[in-house]
């Protein structure tokens, strides 16, 4: 039941986008179960992107990244393949430490996107890219086993 993914190395990422325009996150809920395998940390952090384009990862999109270690989330902005951060490390303690599952939710509301950890509101920011279409992706960074389960995307 658990799709187990990783980065060759620390200072790495990894990400795998959606081929299927059917799993589009624009103007709807969507959710991911995380599990760190090893309990390590990780500066990248781990979890799921928004509105990436099928053919161009990177390009587009959001990424919602916790690092269970440090019971911390962060969100990041893709443009072009270059990452800047919308909403630096938060601490949140909502967020299990060490190898427990956390659920993530973005939540797509035309020009606002909201973010949910094991069901508590974290935050909310303005679309700015406000996409008409894009699908999920997952990441991973710095060499940190993750287990992704109970993917689900709603309108």
């Amino acid at each position: 039941g658990e799709y187990i993914m990783s980065s060759n190395q620390v200072g790495y990422y990894y990400v795998l986008i959606s081929p299927n325009k059917n799993f589009s996150t624009v103007n709807s809920s969507t959710k991911v179960t995380i599990r760190n395998v090893n309990g390590t940390s990780t500066n990248g952090g781990y979890g799921i992107l928004i509105h990436c384009e099928v053919n161009s990862p990177l390009k587009s999109d959001y990424g919602f990244l916790i690092d269970s270690d440090k019971q911390s989330y962060r969100i990041t902005q893709h443009t072009n393949q270059k990452e800047s951060a919308v909403v630096d490390w938060v601490r949140f303690p909502a967020i299990r430490s060490g190898t427990q599952s956390n659920e993530l939710e973005v939540v797509d509301n035309d020009d606002k996107i909201s973010f949910y950890i094991n069901g508590q509101f974290a935050t909310e920011i303005e679309d700015k890219i406000n996409p008409n279409e894009g699908v999920f992706g997952l990441f991973v960074s710095d060499g940190v086993p993750i287990a992704f389960s109970n993917l689900e995307s709603a309108k």
